[in-house]
């Protein structure tokens, strides 16, 4: 029913919603090192769209600037993103009706798309939530790489360091989850 399906999205909005903010400060990062790194802007959206893939869009901005070959690409891309062949193996795939909607999930089944998936009632969970999850993370990467593009092109070239910003994000997002989980 529409009310039904209505709810669904919107409880599918609620789940995704932290992992969201999560990836805000991530996709603004990936962005302006799109533009810092010499490439124009609008490749942000295109390369978040295509190529959603978290830290492998990171590595492959840097393989393009120095026009790796595709070959190196290709094996780099797939020995970071091998993990979502298990991945694929308890996503409630068997949930989504239609070749499209279970391309375009297998697509976009990231590492937090898979996390908000594996509670035991995903596997009952309908179409409208499990894709609402998967298209409003997915929007949401797109729109801060976006944004973090434009953000990039405010920042004088001259500026030292910002190479490094990347790599101090992912320092200090270790040691928050370590201090709220600690275990090696």
């Amino acid at each position: 029913s529409p009310h039904s399906t209505k709810q669904e999205v919107l409880t599918g909005w609620r789940i995704a919603l932290p992992a969201c903010v999560a990836y805000v400060p991530l996709g603004l990062a990936l962005g302006v090192l799109i533009v810092q790194t010499g490439f124009s802007w609008w490749w942000a959206p295109i390369l978040s769209a295509f190529v959603y893939a978290g830290s492998m869009e990171f590595l492959l901005v840097g393989m393009l600037a120095v026009a790796a070959p595709f070959s190196q690409i290709a094996a780099s891309a797939f020995l970071i993103n091998f993990r979502h062949v298990f991945y694929a193996l308890s996503f409630p795939l068997h949930r989504l009706r239609g070749t499209l909607a279970k391309a375009y999930a297998t697509y976009a089944l990231t590492d937090e798309a898979y996390a908000l998936t594996t509670d035991p009632q995903a596997a009952q969970w309908s179409q409208a939530r499990i894709m609402t999850i998967v298209t409003t993370l997915h929007l949401t990467w797109i729109l801060s790489v976006t944004a973090g593009a434009g953000l990039g092109l405010l920042i004088p070239p001259g500026i030292v360091g910002l190479d490094f910003a990347v790599t101090a994000l992912f320092v200090v997002l270790g040691i928050e989850a370590f201090r709220a989980r600690p275990s090696l």
